[in-house]
């Protein structure tokens, strides 16, 4: 659960950017722990033990505090891994590959997940 909760917080890295800079108007890139689950709850849309999650998550410093911006950096794409065999562009292609090995489909159903105007069908190419 936690990975797939980690994945919806990466999607939704500006939600909580933003939810967060709106609390923190001294601009300290710290919130009270109590808006960090409000925010997790509202910009992910998710009714989830926030409170409990927060220590699988979350630093909370002995303020009560969770420092946002460092929050978001674990979340933040890392560029820097070189490209070639085992870089992120292979990962890229090995999980893509992956994915639509495991829809089991045919390969007419495949091309139609991303031609979905038809314009690969051997029908429209011959007229």
């Amino acid at each position: 659960m936690i990975g797939k909760l980690k994945l919806k917080v990466a999607q939704c890295v500006d939600d909580l950017w933003w939810y967060w800079t709106q609390v923190d108007t001294d601009g300290t890139g710290k919130v009270p722990v109590v808006h960090w689950r409000q925010g997790m709850a509202s910009a992910l849309q998710l009714d989830l033990p926030w409170f409990s999650l927060q220590k699988q998550l979350a630093v909370v410093d002995a303020d009560g505090m969770v420092n946002y911006i460092d929050f978001l950096q674990k979340f933040k794409p890392d560029w820097n891994i070189p490209c070639g065999d085992n870089g992120w562009d292979t990962q890229i292609v090995r999980n893509v590959y992956e994915t639509l090995l495991s829809k089991d489909m045919t390969l007419k159903e495949l091309i139609g997940l991303f031609d979905q105007v038809g314009s690969f069908s051997p029908a429209r190419r011959h007229a």
